[in-house]
């Protein structure tokens, strides 16, 4: 019902982010949930299309 994300920022200091609490009973939350886990199957699919390459 929620999730939490964190951003890692990689470095010679790596950083830790979290970023905020969505929650899938929130319509507004839900929505970004939603855009946030669009991008990540994205930025999945590029990754596999640059290794086929």
């Amino acid at each position: 019902m929620q999730y939490l994300f964190v951003l890692i920022r990689q470095g010679n200091h790596p950083t830790y982010q979290q970023m905020p609490l969505l929650n899938l009973m929130d319509t507004e939350s839900a929505v970004r949930l939603l855009q946030v886990l669009k991008a990540i199957c994205k930025a999945q699919v590029s990754e596999e299309r640059g290794n086929m390459e």
